[in-house]
C-alpha cells in the first residue's frame, strides 16, 4: 500500500512528464496498461513494471 506522499510525488512526476512532448503517446500507452491490467491480462508486477519502463523511471 503507497503511502499519501508517494501518492503525491507520483502524481506530480506523471504531470511532468506529461508537459513534455509525446503527452498524448504516454497517456495512450497508460491508459492500455491500465485496461490490460483490469482485465486480468497483467498481474499486479507486470503492470507496475510496465508503468515503470513507460515512465521512464
Amino acid at each position: 500500500m503507497r503511502c499519501a506522499d508517494e501518492t503525491s510525488i507520483g502524481r506530480v512526476l506523471l504531470l511532468t512528464r506529461w508537459q513534455n512532448a509525446g503527452q498524448k503517446a504516454l497517456a495512450a500507452e497508460l491508459a492500455l496498461l491500465a485496461e490490460l491490467h483490469a482485465k486480468g491480462a497483467l498481474s499486479d508486477e507486470e503492470f507496475s513494471a510496465a508503468k515503470l519502463r513507460t515512465l521512464g523511471d
